[in-house]
């Protein structure tokens, strides 16, 4: 899922050095309103790999991010992007320590999800929301070289790198705070 302003984040912030030859992995490809998929294929990775939990238009693997270890390996992937989409994972601890287990020494991530603000929006569930100082504590072993608020949306953009020396397993993200929660849905 993604929109205007994370379109014009992709047209920026995917360099051809990060991208051409390498293995790509995406969660949460389901193509709802927009993907940045084809911004990634300008570059000719070697691989793009596009995860949902459900199937849908340009889905490649139906495969739910919490269990993603369970089908890559660890450090297998050069970059991951998750746009529009922790939000609407139940277990997204598990989720994002993934997302630091498989992604490669060296390798990026872009997630982009949305902040306190904003509304109910199922797809098929809505839980969480999340602010740029949650992603300054979950990430701190990473280099970050974007967080921002979205200009479009009550949302937040993030874009990191894997420090290349970061070989281990990840750290438990147990004891790291909560986001907040989703606000309820509407009544009918």
């Amino acid at each position: 899922m993604c929109h205007m302003s994370l379109i014009k984040l992709g047209e920026t912030a995917i360099l051809e050095e990060e991208v051409k030859g390498k293995i790509i992995l995406e969660i949460g490809a389901c193509n709802v309103n927009g993907t940045l998929r084809p911004l990634f294929e300008r570059f000719s990775p070697a691989k793009y790999i596009a995860t949902d939990a459900r199937e849908g238009n340009g889905v490649d693997i139906v495969h739910p991010a919490e269990k993603l270890d369970q089908l890559l390996k660890p450090n297998s992937v050069d970059y991951i992007v998750s746009t529009s989409t922790l939000e609407h994972i139940k277990y997204w601890r598990k989720a994002l320590y993934n997302c630091k287990l498989l992604l490669a020494p060296g390798g990026h991530i872009i997630i982009t999800t949305c902040s306190p603000g904003y509304p109910f929006h199922g797809h098929p569930n809505d839980y969480w929301r999340f602010t740029k100082h949650f992603f300054l504590q979950h990430f701190e072993d990473f280099t970050i070289l974007r967080l921002e608020d979205d200009p479009q949306i009550s949302g937040v953009i993030f874009k990191a790198i894997k420090p290349k020396t970061l070989t281990t397993t990840p750290k438990p993200l147990a004891k790291l705070p909560l986001p907040n929660r989703a606000p309820l849905p509407p009544n009918p």
